[in-house]
């Protein structure tokens, strides 16, 4: 039985019932991103909420589940170089195991399959992403299902029309590489300290939990001047602090001098990873 549903903003699904052997096309269409946004994205193995670049392979498909009307799943399994969230289910089409054989969702960026996680994964106007189901090794012409999505990023505003004094008087540090450097340390009067941390706009250095290997809740936060600051000192909440803590760059992006995340103070992106050091 094949379902074909259309939609408003043109994007198609047809969703499927087949047999395994039968490759299913679950659905195909274009989707707008914008590299401004983020999508707050919850696993289903965590309370934890991620926030996403649109931008990425995960943020596509996102927002092809919204014109599309059908339910993703992922997971928090993926180090955080990778990402850490993998898609474990798309339209009801889960990961299993199938006679010892697992069978898996990967995705492709311009034919080409993933070597790191889908929030790790940037796109960009004109690529073509094609998510597929099957055991590993598959290809897309041997895949049990596919999703195709054909991606548009309008260019941001500040690249379409820089300000006078971008052009006029470059700032030194607009080339910096954020970073961050911290010591193994014990907390001592309910603080600790970031040996180094570099950011190319104002913004902040925040401590987080540990989650389960990965950044969880935040215990405390410090501001940053705009370039390199060197021996930070956040003061943290010691009660929720675990054995291992993570430092991550957020940006300032809302009232200045004021946290504001969640909301406009997101964290500093670098290859489409936040930066951070355990």
């Amino acid at each position: 039985m094949k379902q074909s549903l259309l939609f408003s903003l043109c994007i198609v699904l047809l969703l499927s019932v087949a047999a395994a052997s039968t490759a299913v096309l679950i659905g195909e269409g274009p989707v707008e991103l914008s590299p401004d946004e983020y999508v707050n994205i919850t696993p289903v193995n965590s309370t934890e909420t991620y926030e996403v670049p649109q931008a990425t392979v995960l943020g596509a498909l996102d927002a092809a589940s919204i014109l599309g009307a059908f339910e993703y799943k992922v997971t928090a399994d993926l180090p955080p170089e990778e990402g850490n969230l993998s898609v474990t289910s798309i339209a009801g089409v889960e990961n299993e195991v199938r006679n010892e054989t697992p069978y898996a969702w990967t995705f492709w960026v311009n034919d080409e399959e993933a070597t790191t996680g889908p929030a790790a994964t940037n796109v960009t106007d004109g690529d073509n992403v094609t998510y597929s189901y099957g055991p590993p090794g598959h290809s897309v012409e041997n895949a049990s299902y596919t999703l195709n999505v054909y991606v548009s990023v309008p260019g941001a505003e500040v690249n379409v029309t820089p300000t006078p004094t971008v052009n006029v008087t470059p700032t030194p540090t607009e080339n910096v590489t954020p970073a961050l450097n911290v010591s193994d340390q014990p907390i001592v009067n309910d603080t600790v300290s970031v040996d180094r941390a570099v950011i190319n706009q104002t913004g902040w250095v925040n401590i987080h939990a540990d989650l389960n290997g990965t950044p969880g809740d935040i215990l405390g936060y410090s501001p940053l001047s705009e370039g390199v600051n060197e021996n930070v000192t956040v003061t943290i909440e010691t009660e929720n602090a675990t054995p291992v803590l993570y430092a991550m760059l957020h940006v300032d992006e809302g009232e200045e001098g004021v946290f504001e995340f969640p909301g406009p103070d997101v964290p500093v992106l670098l290859n489409g990873s936040p930066v951070q050091q355990a």
